[in-house]
C-alpha cells in the first residue's frame, strides 16, 4: 500500500506515542476493516484495484 497523497493520517508523533496511535480508535478501525477485507469502506483503498488482485487472502 502507498498513501502518496498523505490522506490516511493516523496521528502526529509530536503529539502522541506510536503506541497511542496504534491503539487509537481510528487505527483499530482501519486494521479491522483490513482484516475483514472491507476495503471499499477505507477511503485509501476504495479506489485501488491492487487489493482485488491479491490471492493470499484465501490462505489466511
Amino acid at each position: 500500500c502507498l498513501d502518496s497523497e498523505n490522506k490516511s493520517i493516523m496521528g502526529n508523533i509530536k503529539d502522541q506515542s506510536i503506541k497511542e496511535m496504534w491503539n487509537s480508535e481510528r487505527y483499530m478501525k482501519f486494521r479491522k476493516l483490513h482484516t475483514e477485507r472491507r476495503f471499499s469502506e477505507i477511503p485509501l483503498c476504495n479506489t485501488c484495484e491492487s487489493y482485488r488482485e491479491l490471492t493470499f487472502w484465501d490462505e489466511i
